[in-house]
């Protein structure tokens, strides 16, 4: 049954990422109720969302979407009469605010010894490619000085290379690249998991990836003139809503906020 929904997401083209996350979770689940999947209920997802104490709010929302995507499916194709999840509440996630890497520590960075790690941070501060995109790159990504990548939801974006990144993508080729993978993993046929792409990323840069690719879309629409579309399509967002959530507010522009509320003597 798991199989048989593992091939539903992959004929709703749901991405690689996507499905690795669902399979995890709904496994975890699997074997943390031990009984048939169909007779599972409410209470049980309750008592599953909140069994582990370690689990954060953000894992905690990725279990639930799981739960939820899983028995929908099961209920659209006839397997059990009712959806169970139907009325599990959602994680509310409250997010701290998030800074964008610095421009001095990216530049202290790609100044390590391994090209792969420098071809890592560029990839994410001047692409602004997800740390999944980045470790999943292929030469076919590639022509000449252009990226055409192909994100969350099957939604593809054309990027341009600097010729600083360029010329380290053309060096990987002409010395590490294996199968076609910039960033192949130790047997050469598949690339590097994103997880290892993450920890690369984050022991050079002392910051998680995800600070680069806020830093390259803070860059990219304090630059144009805050041209919220641009930086939309250039981070691949399908609502400008969710491009806005990556923006970068510094502490010079709260102060200029504050200046502009302040009451005239």
């Amino acid at each position: 049954m798991i199989e048989q929904y593992i091939q539903h997401m992959h004929r709703k083209r749901r991405t690689v990422n996507t499905i690795r996350l669902r399979l995890f979770y709904l496994c975890k689940f699997a074997n943390w109720f031990r009984q048939d999947l169909l007779t599972a209920t409410h209470d049980d997802f309750d008592a599953y969302i909140h069994a582990d104490r370690k689990w954060s709010q953000s894992t905690q929302q990725v279990a639930t979407a799981t739960l939820k995507s899983f028995y929908g499916w099961a209920h659209r194709e006839g397997l059990i009469p009712a959806n169970p999840t139907r009325d599990l509440p959602g994680i509310t996630v409250h997010r701290r605010r998030q800074r964008m890497a610095s421009e001095a520590a990216i530049r202290t960075a790609i100044r390590c010894d391994d090209i792969s790690d420098r071809a890592m941070i560029l990839l994410g501060a001047e692409c602004g490619l997800r740390v999944t995109e980045i470790a999943t790159l292929h030469k076919s990504n590639r022509s000449e000085e252009w990226l055409n990548v192909v994100g969350k939801g099957n939604k593809q974006r054309t990027l341009h290379l600097s010729p600083e990144l360029a010329a380290i993508l053309d060096e990987i080729e002409s010395t590490r690249m294996r199968h076609g993978h910039y960033f192949p993993g130790k047997s050469g046929i598949y690339p590097i998991h994103p997880s290892t792409a993450w920890r690369h990323i984050t022991a050079v840069l002392n910051s998680n990836p995800h600070s680069l690719r806020r830093r390259a879309g803070t860059i990219v629409y304090r630059k144009s003139g805050n041209d919220i579309r641009l930086a939309q399509v250039f981070l691949g967002h399908a609502q400008a809503s969710t491009t806005e959530q990556y923006l970068d507010v510094a502490d010079d522009d709260l102060m200029t906020a504050g200046g502009l509320t302040r009451i005239a003597a």
